[in-house]
């Protein structure tokens, strides 16, 4: 990453598909997250919106329709090096998929965890989602609840991430 222009935020919506106490998780194939649980998701092409790109991603990713997703939080997140210099910074859309149709694509990436194994797993989510999931999945607030925004600064060191600050 050379230039300016490269170190740009990334902008991108990702959903927590929630079915019958479970949630919906992908193994991340790239890094940053590389072989980690995420909530899916993927980056919002120009012009398009955050909606229709969570509509768009996750049936790319998973071969789900959503049918109605609420928007539930706006995370600002910057990935730090082991020198704490900033290496990546992505301005995420949180959705909960309340209605959705369709299967998961049964391709070892894809996966339901029982919210009863969230907790045991979490060394294997990214820090920010596992505090997203806790705050929106586990702890699900009112329907009706306003929009939240949330600040998160990860730390790789080793080929692992730590939270640094959630707020």
């Amino acid at each position: 990453m050379n230039s300016k222009e490269e170190r740009k935020p990334l902008t991108v919506a990702i959903g927590a598909v929630i079915d019958n106490e479970r949630l919906l998780l992908i193994r991340r194939k790239k890094d940053p997250f590389r072989n980690y649980w995420c909530l899916p998701g993927g980056k919002i092409e120009i012009g398009e919106h955050p909606e229709k790109a969570l509509v768009r991603e996750l049936y790319e990713e998973t071969g789900i329709h959503v049918k109605s997703a609420s928007l539930v939080a706006i995370l600002s997140e910057i990935l730090l090096d082991e020198n704490l210099a900033p290496r990546n910074q992505f301005i995420i859309f949180l959705y909960v998929v309340d209605t959705f149709s369709g299967e998961i694509m049964t391709d070892n990436s894809n996966r339901w965890f029982p919210f009863s194994k969230l907790q045991e797993n979490a060394s294997s989510i990214p820090p920010s989602d596992y505090e997203l999931i806790k705050l929106y999945v586990l702890d699900r607030p009112m329907k009706n609840s306003c929009l939240n925004f949330h600040k998160s600064v990860i730390i790789r060191r080793g080929g692992k991430y730590f939270l640094k600050e959630f707020s």
